[in-house]
């Protein structure tokens, strides 16, 4: 399931058929995870879609009404509850990573007001995106640092942190151009560092020989000019002359 509410707009418009049938779709929909409160274009949600679309109905208006009261019980219990709580309200794995009115997943919400680690535990092992950000910009490492008065919160967090950037920098190092490409792609941070600041393309400027490993990672946003914590860039990790020649180049003509 998206998170946009792509599917409950198109049930609506698209099907072309009885208010039951859409009723039917639309709840099918819902039991398997759809946002009953996401965004499809111009900024519309669901229930605003169908009270525009001539199919639009009382049965639909109420159905999606009911999905966005078990979606606002959900961030509740992630603010307020306990783990039970939060399992309990979560209809479908797909609400951990729903945004709430302000803009806020389940992780930002519990890492920002819920004191207890077993919440913010079980979020992340139900595969909350611990790279999402409020709209101020803000990580759920962050919002836990600022706001959560326990610090057990922000350690947790912290922690999963390190753990995803090191089992990415370990694919820069002896992963192919498809393993990177993956990981860039479910969120991978392309200057992730380890304790000593030694950033992806350093790990692998240091193991590859392949260019397009470089490239994936430059093309990515990997900063060419970052330095580790002894001042070292990644050009004196190099051990290949071609990767070496590539990357003088691209620093030759970086503006």
């Amino acid at each position: 399931m998206s998170r946009d509410g792509a599917e409950i707009c198109a049930a609506v418009s698209d099907l072309g058929a009885t208010s039951s049938t859409i009723v039917e779709t639309l709840t099918l929909l819902l039991e398997a995870g759809a946002n009953p409160n996401g965004k499809r274009y111009l900024g519309m949600s669901p229930l605003r879609y169908v009270e525009m679309d001539e199919y639009g109905s009382p049965e639909v208006e109420a159905l999606l009404k009911e999905g966005m009261k078990k979606l606002d019980s959900f961030f509740e219990a992630c603010k307020t509850g306990t783990k039970e709580d939060v399992d309990k309200a979560m209809v479908a794995e797909t609400y951990v990573n729903f945004e709430d009115e302000n803009g806020l997943t389940s992780l930002l919400i519990a890492a920002k007001y819920n004191q207890n680690p077993e919440v913010v535990s079980f979020l992340l092992e139900k595969g909350a995106d611990i790279a999402a950000r409020d709209p101020r910009n803000y990580t759920a490492e962050m919002l836990a640092e600022r706001h959560n008065k326990n610090p057990l919160i922000a350690q947790i967090i912290a922690s999963k942190v390190m753990s995803d950037k090191m089992k990415f920098l370990d694919v820069c190092k002896n992963g192919s151009v498809e393993d990177i490409g993956k990981a860039l792609s479910a969120g991978a941070d392309p200057n992730a560092k380890d304790l000593n600041g030694m950033t992806a393309l350093m790990v692998a400027a240091a193991n590859t020989d392949d260019p397009d490993v470089i490239m994936i990672l430059l093309d990515n946003g990997a900063d060419i000019e970052a330095k580790d914590k002894n001042g070292r860039m990644v050009l004196d990790y190099v051990k290949n002359v071609n990767i070496m020649a590539l990357l003088v180049k691209k620093i030759s003509i970086e503006p």
